[in-house]
């Protein structure tokens, strides 16, 4: 698991917020693209500085809608090079 979170977590955090949104192999498995996981590792990030997911995710889709800090290490569109998490 290349982003440190554990299978159970990325599939719940999926279910309940909608957050990755990988795209699927014809075999059915998630494939995270860059942007997916600079979104897990920022999510990773704020809640090991003890900001619950609900709160992290509400503060990551303001700073997407504003267009702020993040467009430096968030890239705000896929570069189509999906990767296994």
């Amino acid at each position: 698991v290349r982003t440190g979170i554990s299978g159970a977590v990325l599939r719940a955090w999926e279910r309940r917020y909608g957050v990755p949104s990988p795209n699927r192999s014809a075999q059915g498995y998630r494939l995270y693209s860059e942007r997916d996981m600079v979104i897990l590792h920022w999510l990773s990030q704020a809640t090991a500085k003890g900001i619950n997911i609900s709160q992290a995710i509400q503060e990551l889709n303001a700073l997407i809608a504003q267009n702020e800090a993040l467009n430096i290490a968030l890239p705000l569109h896929d570069t189509g090079h999906p990767t296994t998490a």
